[in-house]
C-alpha cells in the first residue's frame, strides 16, 4: 500500500497544488487581467455554433455588429472546452475556473508522467516545480494567457507521449495529444517543433515509420483549423499587427531570469518591466545541479533538458538576435520571453533529474527541502493584482462587447482597417437597383449572396463592407456565411481521416 501511494505522490501533489493556486477564485470573485475577453470569447462562441455554423468561424456579435473571422484564426481549445462546460455548470466564469483548475493539474501530472521513469520523488519534484513557476503565475494571474497556459498544460504531455511509440496505443495517444497542443494556441506548438523534432526522433530510430505516420495523422486530423491560419492569414490583419510589436524592445535582460521585479502591467523596452520573466532561483540553481550530473553520470535525458532550457533562455535575450534577425517566423512571436514556456519545461524536469542523479539515501530528502523551496518562493506569486464580484453578463452585454474588436484587432478583415462608428443595421430582404450597394457587414471571402435565388458576385467597398451590384428593379436579398474552398478542403480532410481512424484502425499496421 505504502508503494501504491508512493507512486500516486507526483498527481496527488499536482491537485493539491492546483487546489492552493486556485484558492483566490474558489468563490464567487473574478479578477482584472491583461486579457480580458475570455467569457465574451466563449459566450460569442455559442452565439455562433447555435446558429448553425460548425465549426465556428464569424464571431457575428463584435466589430459593432458587422462581425469578424475571430474563429478562424484564434487558438479554440479552451473556449471549446470552457464552453462544453458552461453547457453543464449554466456560468461561462464557473466554467471558465473549471478549465483552469484542470489546467493546472494537467501541467503538474504532464510533468511528473514525463519524469515517471527516475521515480517516484523526482516526478513529484517535476510537478511542484513546473506547476509553480514564476512565468505560470504570470500566465494566469497578470496577463491572462489561458489559450498559452493551455499549450504550456500540454507541453510535457507531448515530449512524453511522442517519446516512444511502441505500440498503436502509443501511436493514438501521440495523436490525440499531438491534436490537442496544436489546437491550444498559435505560436508555442511551431516554437515547440524542432525541440520535440529532435526529442521524437532520438526516441523512434528504429520506429521512423510509426513517427511519420503519428505527425501526418495529427496534422489532418487538425486540417481544419491550421489550413486557414496558414494559408487565409492574409485576409486578416494578424501579421500587420504582430510586427508593430517590435521584438527588439522585449528581449529580456540576463539579470531578469534571475530576478525581476513582480508587477502585473506589460513589456517595456530596458530592464525595468511592469511585469516579471524571473524563471525561479530554485529551479535555475536545480539545473544548474542537473547539468554537473548530466554530465558526471552520462545522462542523456537529463543533458536535453538543460539544454532546452539554456537555449529557450537564450532565445529570450539580446544575444539571440541575430536568429530573430534570420529566421522568418520569428517576428510574428512578438515577445522573445514567449520563450519562457520552453525553458519552464527544461527547468522542470531538470529539477526532477537532480533528485534522479542523487544516491538513493539522499533522494527524499532532498525532493522535499526542492518542492518546500519551490513552494516558499513560487506559491506568492499566485494571487491576483486585486478581485470583485465575478458576472457573466459584465463580459456579455453590448457594452462590453462593443470593445472585443479594439482588444483583438488582428483578426479584422485587412479590407476593413477599423472599426465602423455606427452600430451595424440589419440586412434589408429586398434590394433595388441599377447600381452597386453595400451591406452593414464586414467584408470577407466566406459571405455569399443571391438575388432571386442567383447567386451573385460580392465585393469590399471603400469602408470594408460587403458591395454587391444590383440590376434594375427590385429584388429579393439572401445573405450567408460560408466556407471558402480552402477551408471545406481541410474540414475534409479532417473529417475522412477520423472516419478511417474509426474504421480501419484496428487493421493498420501500427497497432
Amino acid at each position: 500500500m505504502f508503494a501504491r501511494l508512493k507512486s500516486s505522490l507526483p498527481y496527488i501533489t499536482a491537485v493539491v497544488l492546483a487546489l492552493l493556486i486556485m484558492r483566490p477564485l474558489l468563490n464567487s470573485t473574478w479578477y482584472p487581467m491583461h486579457d480580458t475577453t475570455h467569457i465574451a470569447r466563449t459566450y460569442l462562441l455559442e452565439q455562433t455554433l447555435h446558429s448553425g455554423q460548425i465549426p465556428a468561424l464569424w464571431a457575428f456579435g463584435i466589430n459593432n455588429g458587422y462581425g469578424y473571422p475571430l474563429f478562424q484564426f484564434y487558438a479554440p481549445l479552451v473556449y471549446y472546452l470552457t464552453l462544453a462546460v458552461k453547457m453543464l455548470v449554466g456560468s461561462y466564469i464557473v466554467a471558465l475556473k473549471i478549465i483552469l483548475f484542470a489546467l493546472l493539474v494537467t501541467a503538474g501530472s504532464g510533468a511528473a508522467y514525463l519524469t515517471r521513469r527516475w521515480g517516484s520523488w523526482a516526478a513529484t519534484v517535476a510537478a511542484a516545480s513546473y506547476m509553480l513557476l514564476p512565468y505560470a503565475a504570470v500566465n494566469i494571474y497578470v496577463r491572462g494567457a489561458f489559450a498559452e497556459y493551455a499549450a504550456m498544460a500540454l507541453l510535457p504531455w507531448v515530449f512524453a507521449t511522442w517519446e516512444h511509440l511502441r505500440s498503436g496505443s502509443d501511436v493514438r495517444n501521440a495523436i490525440v495529444v499531438g491534436s490537442l497542443f496544436i489546437l491550444s494556441h498559435n505560436l508555442i506548438p511551431i516554437m515547440a517543433a524542432p525541440f520535440l523534432a529532435v526529442w521524437a526522433i532520438g526516441g523512434n530510430r528504429k520506429r521512423m515509420s510509426r513517427l511519420f505516420f503519428a505527425g501526418a495523422i495529427t496534422l489532418l486530423i487538425t486540417a481544419w483549423y491550421w489550413v486557414s491560419l496558414v494559408f487565409e492569414r492574409s485576409f486578416v490583419q494578424v501579421d500587420t499587427v504582430a510586427l508593430r510589436s517590435d521584438f527588439h524592445l522585449h528581449f529580456v535582460y540576463l539579470s531578469q531570469l534571475w530576478n525581476s521585479v513582480w508587477g502585473y502591467g506589460g513589456s517595456a523596452p530596458g530592464p525595468i518591466d511592469g511585469m516579471s520573466f524571473k524563471i525561479g532561483k530554485v529551479q535555475v540553481l536545480a539545473t544548474a545541479g542537473a547539468a554537473v550530473l548530466a554530465i558526471f553520470c552520462r545522462s542523456k535525458r537529463a543533458a536535453f533538458f538543460v539544454g532546452l532550457s539554456a537555449f529557450a533562455a537564450y532565445m529570450t535575450t539580446s544575444y539571440s538576435q541575430i536568429v530573430w534577425d534570420h529566421v522568418p517566423f520569428l517576428p510574428m512571436v512578438q515577445f522573445p520571453w514567449r520563450f519562457l514556456t520552453l525553458v519552464g519545461l527544461g527547468v522542470a524536469v531538470s529539477s526532477g533529474a537532480v533528485v534522479a542523479l542523487l544516491p538513493r539515501s539522499v533522494k527524499g530528502i532532498v525532493a522535499i527541502l526542492t518542492i518546500g523551496s519551490c513552494f516558499w518562493f513560487g506559491y506568492k506569486y499566485f494571487v491576483p493584482q486585486t478581485t470583485f464580484a465575478g458576472s457573466d453578463s459584465a463580459y456579455t452585454s453590448s457594452v462590453y462587447l462593443a470593445t472585443v474588436a479594439n482588444v483583438i484587432p488582428e483578426y479584422m478583415p485587412r479590407w476593413m482597417p477599423e472599426t465602423p462608428p455606427q452600430a451595424a443595421r440589419s440586412i434589408p430582404k429586398t434590394v433595388t437597383g441599377p447600381g452597386w450597394i453595400s451591406l452593414p457587414r464586414a467584408y470577407y471571402p466566406t459571405w455569399f449572396a443571391s438575388l432571386d435565388n442567383t447567386q451573385v458576385t460580392l465585393a469590399p467597398d471603400s469602408s470594408g463592407l460587403i458591395a454587391l451590384y444590383v440590376p434594375t428593379g427590385s429584388h429579393t436579398l439572401t445573405l450567408w456565411q460560408g466556407h471558402t474552398t480552402l477551408e471545406w478542403v481541410g474540414l475534409a480532410v479532417s473529417a475522412v481521416t477520423l472516419i478511417w481512424l474509426y474504421a480501419w484502425w484496428e487493421d493498420s499496421e501500427y497497432v
